[in-house]
């Protein structure tokens, strides 16, 4: 009996809403949109959201930037670390935990030196911000847009 009541009153508010959708179409006035995301994060050609809006989320600042701050480092600004760390590995298999603390910690210092400088934190930021902006004014990532290119 409960369950009944409540949801014929859910149904009698959703009537009301779809009337005065309705009224408003008829009236020549636009229909409000209602969503999850906020204007900047759904809006955009593509519905991906504003391609110039250079604001962060809290996800973006502890998640994505400090993964393009982790490949950066270890392709581009650790590569000497990260080859003796590699060789360490091979030529110790199993026992590379315990043989190779040395390479760890001075690869482990490199990356530390390079996630605390600001500069390279703001170049990483700006990488984020133009592949984000690029997917949002196109819709697709910058992986799909190579694939396509070299399909023929």
């Amino acid at each position: 009996m409960v369950g009944s009541v409540m949801s014929g009153g859910l149904e009698v508010k959703f009537v009301q809403k779809l009337a005065f959708m309705q009224s408003a179409i008829s009236f020549g006035k636009a229909e409000e949109q209602f969503g999850v995301l906020s204007d900047k994060l759904g809006g955009g050609p593509h519905g991906f959201g504003d391609p110039n809006d250079r604001t962060l989320r809290k996800v973006e600042t502890d998640v994505l930037i400090p993964k393009i701050m982790r490949e950066k480092a270890r392709t581009e600004k650790c590569i000497p670390e990260v080859d003796a760390f590699k060789k360490c590995c091979k030529e110790n298999g199993l026992m590379m935990v315990v043989k190779c603390r040395k390479e760890t910690a001075v690869q482990r210092q490199c990356f530390e030196k390079w996630y605390q400088d600001e500069g390279f934190k703001k170049e990483c930021t700006d990488v984020y911000l133009q592949e984000r902006s690029e997917y949002r004014a196109n819709g697709k990532k910058g992986k799909e847009k190579k694939k396509e290119s070299t399909m023929f």
